[in-house]
């Protein structure tokens, strides 16, 4: 199994705002954080460091969606059990393939639960 940078977190947003307030808060609670703006720089900033304790993952995206993400990166042997938690807008059930579900709007106290846990 890959190590993980203890305390680092890439977000997956092409919500701008979304991104800059994931990051000011995960950088006040001091992780370590990394942004892409979809899918397929997500994936390239994951294949070009190592792998963070969790990737908070926008489930709708241009160029590469959420689940496309996910397809590509439990496909890959050096990052398959990476830690994803997904973020939607809809009120749909999770892809089996994430350890967690937030659904926007979502509170911020659950996400760092959720963050813990995986970055422990």
């Amino acid at each position: 199994m890959p190590s993980h940078a203890r305390h680092s977190v890439l977000v997956v947003d092409d919500d701008a705002a979304m991104r800059e307030a994931l990051e000011e808060v995960l950088r006040d609670l001091h992780y370590a954080v990394s942004a892409a703006a979809d899918g397929l720089e997500g994936l390239e900033k994951l294949r070009g460091a190592e792998p963070p304790c969790a990737v908070l993952l926008d489930m709708k995206m241009p160029r590469l969606d959420g689940h496309g993400f996910l397809r590509a990166l439990r496909a890959d042997a050096r990052l398959c059990r990476q830690p994803v938690v997904a973020m939607t807008g809809d009120d749909l059930d999770p892809p089996a393939q994430v350890q967690a579900c937030l659904h926007k709007p979502f509170d911020i106290d659950e996400m760092i639960r959720i963050l813990a846990g995986l970055c422990e």
